[in-house]
């Protein structure tokens, strides 16, 4: 694959990566690794049970199937998801 530099990485740097799952994820996770820096976890928030996650609704066992493929520990977190009513106030 090539790509173009990212400039916000910076070369030999650790970072997590917020791991859905999908393609978009695995594209940003492969750019910051081709770009210098090194994964050091993948990061997935979890809907309240820690049964699904928040953003693609998979389980955690296929979550913890691909990390232990990429060969990068999971650190998971369960959190309650907004209700869509909610609203956000902005100054």
């Amino acid at each position: 694959m090539t790509t173009t530099a990212v400039p916000c990485i910076v070369p030999g740097t650790l970072f997590f990566c917020s791991w859905s799952g999908g393609k978009d994820c695995c594209l940003a996770l492969e750019l910051s690794t081709e770009a210098g820096s090194r994964p050091a976890a993948l990061f997935t928030g979890m809907d309240e049970t820690g049964a699904r996650s928040h953003s693609l609704g998979l389980t955690l066992a296929s979550l913890q199937v691909q990390a232990d493929a990429l060969g990068l520990p999971l650190v998971v977190r369960s959190a309650s998801w907004p209700h869509s009513g909610n609203t956000i106030s902005m100054p």
